[in-house]
């Protein structure tokens, strides 16, 4: 990839000598439209991302023509971008790292003709400079199967309907937007880090953000005392990973703790490893103006690894293996996306009632946080004592691994229970899409 990128980089400064600053266009089909709106909306040196059709030989098509395939239209994205900033060869570069070129005429589940790979090179130079990466990628091997873009001359490009354009932003809360186009993004974040034009979060963070501030502002609360508390619990929840003897020797010193966790953190500062709740509540709000979620108060996306066996009674007593724990009951639930947030809230409480318990029976409870709003929120709706609560630290102390936060919990929550010889315990975990998952478990 080093080769790849040294050649690129001398494509582009071949492609964007010259002092004319006049706009260019270039048309380019990677499937779904909606995906590639998104992603070149956030290229640096974009001006306009217009949602289309282009390669048929139908006039003004419309959508539900050209998803038929008979029009032999491909959805394109016609961008508009000054040369000065980014060259044509470096948006062939996002286009061939954020979609698959080597599919004929699909895009994952999505099949047809319209759903195809190609460039629509608008003169003789955008289509040497096409030819000339896609040589490039094949030589490096980038992909194992062969490259099969179209490469064609324009010819026509006609607008799609306006409930196309700035799909994404209209409706990041559908799975298509979740499952499709996020990681698309995540993806082009990543990699093209330096040339995207915002300089936030994640895709996914900033659609859970949202719902986190979403969801203060559908309930009745005063902001300002709410923000104190949030701050009070992300502090409280630093404290207990720095004071757990779980993770540090109990006679290493404060400030040696904070030197380990520093090490292991690698991109955070002093001044981020602990706070005051009164300092963190002076940090700005990351998502929205008046907003709640701050750097303070979120969790930060760390690698992690946990593993559970799941066995019946009958097979753990003939392999001779002592349990840590047994499930007793648990649930899904699930809320529009915009209260994901606060989807434990309802699978808590039926969990209780079907297994006719109250929070009294539960001696310590594991709730994964993207942030410290959510966790405060399923305290008060659930009625959980502070002392129960995320006893280990949660995920703005410990991290969110995506993938395996939910055994995360359950491991942490188990360990728990054995240290401090408890009982039964709850764990309790938001999903994407507006779902969560509530288990119960003995020992």
């Amino acid at each position: 990839m080093k080769v790849l990128t040294i050649l690129l980089f001398a494509l582009i400064m071949n492609t964007s000598s010259g002092t004319d600053n006049k706009f260019e266009k270039a048309t380019l089909g990677g499937g779904c439209f909606w995906c590639t709106e998104a992603v070149y909306k956030e290229l640096k040196g974009v001006v306009e991302v217009q949602p289309g059709y282009s390669g048929g030989h139908v006039k003004n098509p419309a959508y539900r023509e050209v998803t038929t395939g008979r029009t032999g239209h491909a959805e394109v994205v016609q961008i508009t971008y000054d040369p000065q900033v980014v060259s044509f060869s470096e948006i062939l570069e996002v286009f061939f790292m954020t979609h698959n070129p080597t599919t004929l005429n699909r895009q994952g589940n999505d099949v047809g003709t319209q759903y195809r790979s190609a460039i629509f090179y608008h003169d003789a130079k955008q289509k040497q400079t096409a030819e000339k990466v896609i040589r490039l990628f094949e030589e490096e091997n980038v992909y194992e199967d062969p490259i099969v873009t179209e490469v064609t001359a324009f010819d026509a490009f006609y607008k799609a309907e306006d409930y196309h354009k700035n799909y994404f932003e209209r409706n990041k809360n559908q799975p298509y937007c979740q499952f499709v186009i996020v990681p698309k993004m995540e993806k082009f974040r990543k990699v093209f880090k330096e040339k995207w034009t915002k300089k936030r979060g994640s895709a996914t963070a900033d659609f859970t953000g949202h719902t986190t501030d979403y969801f203060i502002d559908s309930v009745p609360v005063k902001k300002k005392e709410f923000t104190e508390q949030v701050s009070e619990i992300a502090d409280e929840d630093i404290f207990k990973l720095l004071t757990n003897p779980i993770y540090f020797n109990e006679q290493l010193h404060w400030q040696e703790r904070r030197k380990i966790l520093l090490e292991v953190a690698g991109d955070i500062t002093d001044e981020d490893v602990i706070s005051s709740s009164e300092k963190l509540a002076k940090l700005p709000p990351f998502f929205k103006k008046d907003g709640v979620v701050t750097a303070g108060n979120a969790s930060q996306i760390t690698d992690g690894a946990s593993a559970v066996v799941v066995m019946s009674k009958e097979k753990a007593d003939k392999l001779g293996i002592k349990p840590l724990a047994t499930i007793k009951g648990y649930n899904t639930s699930g809320m529009e996306p915009q209260h994901v947030m606060s989807a434990p809230i309802p699978g808590v409480k039926k969990l209780l009632k079907d297994m006719k318990l109250t929070m009294d029976d539960i001696d310590l409870v594991e709730h994964n946080e993207a942030f410290s709003s959510a966790s405060l929120a399923v305290m008060k709706e659930c009625e959980i004592p502070k002392e129960k609560f995320n006893v280990h630290g949660g995920a703005v102390a410990l991290g969110h691994p995506i993938g395996s936060s939910g055994s995360r919990i359950l491991v942490t929550l188990m360990h728990a229970m054995k240290k401090y010889k408890k009982h039964r315990g709850l764990a309790t975990i938001c999903l994407g899409g507006g779902n969560a998952v509530t288990m119960i478990i003995e020992r």
